[in-house]
């Protein structure tokens, strides 16, 4: 299970890098939707919170559909939420 996890983390994040984002969004909605206890949280919440912030300005600025980024943000707030326990 924590190597399911964490194969789904660096897929979404590669995706991300690849510009696949609606593919990207699509794992880390799997990933927040996986049980807390099947989750190793080892993703840095720094690259999330940049990627975040990049893809936040470019739907801003009309170059990328909104639809994931519900996904991205849940997944960055149980990240912060491990960090601070």
């Amino acid at each position: 299970k924590g190597n399911h996890s964490a194969l789904l983390r660096m897929q979404a994040e590669v995706q991300l890098r690849l510009k696949s984002y609606a593919d990207a969004f699509g794992s880390f909605r799997k990933l927040a939707s996986m049980k807390k206890d099947e989750k190793e949280l080892y993703v840095s919440p720094f690259r999330l919170r940049h990627d975040l912030a990049l893809l936040e300005k470019m739907v801003a600025l009309g170059r990328l559909d909104s639809t994931g980024l519900a996904a991205l943000r849940q997944v960055l707030a149980v990240l912060e939420a491990e960090d601070t326990a």
